[in-house]
């Protein structure tokens, strides 16, 4: 006879492994759940949203520092009043439309939310803002990147708004987030996955009361 000290009394070894095979059966069920979490979202921890990309104003020369090492990424650059452009610093790349501005650079590639950005993306160390070769001004656009930490391949994604199509007064980038892993994929809009108490939780198996 088994004894079950949630219950102070004796239950049956059927009943114990019934109530083993439950256990197992949420645990495989939370697994699961973390496993779709981690496909869903990439990697689990691997993804690091930008602190130094919120909002950013987008002016004459400003750098965006991607990865917050102070180190500087991408440049922001107004050329001819016409084209607002962004320069990889070394040869870090955005993701490139390959239609041309006739400003000697391609428009930067608007890339769908959940597109993966890899190392298959069309790239180019400088492309030009306007419109990001999509639907026009006005709307948020994601912009695959490339950058280098170290001699590290990282990719991530800037979601950009261009208001309108010259001028560009209050051009922002949005957000920022990148892959922490070198040479691994991002999806556009991809943000760190949740944690597992989340998905306990979803389970029923966190803040369940125990049987008297």
């Amino acid at each position: 006879m088994n004894i079950d000290p949630a219950r102070e009394g004796s239950v049956s070894p059927s009943h114990a492994a019934r109530t083993a095979h439950a256990a197992l059966g949420s645990l495989a069920a939370v697994a699961a759940a973390l496993a779709a979490t981690s496909a869903d979202a990439g990697v689990p921890g691997a993804i690091s949203v930008s602190s130094t990309v919120s909002n950013t104003a987008l002016t004459n020369g400003r750098s965006l520092d991607i990865n917050g090492d102070s180190v500087g990424d991408f440049t922001i650059v107004f050329f001819n009043s016409q084209v607002l452009r962004i320069d990889g610093v070394g040869t870090n790349a955005t993701s490139d439309s390959n239609v041309s501005t006739g400003f000697a650079v391609d428009y930067t590639l608007a890339i769908p939310s959940n597109q993966t950005i890899s190392s298959s993306t069309a790239w180019a160390v400088t492309t030009a803002l306007a419109s990001l070769g999509s639907t026009g001004p006005g709307t948020d656009y994601y912009a695959g990147i490339r950058f280098l930490i170290g001699a590290n391949t990282h990719y991530g994604w800037v979601r950009f708004n261009i208001p309108q199509v010259s001028g560009w007064a209050g051009a922002t980038a949005v957000s920022a987030a990148w892959q922490t892993t070198p040479n691994l994929a991002i999806a556009a809009g991809a943000v760190p996955a949740p944690g597992a108490v989340a998905v306990l939780i979803g389970a029923g198996l966190v803040g369940r009361r125990r049987r008297t």
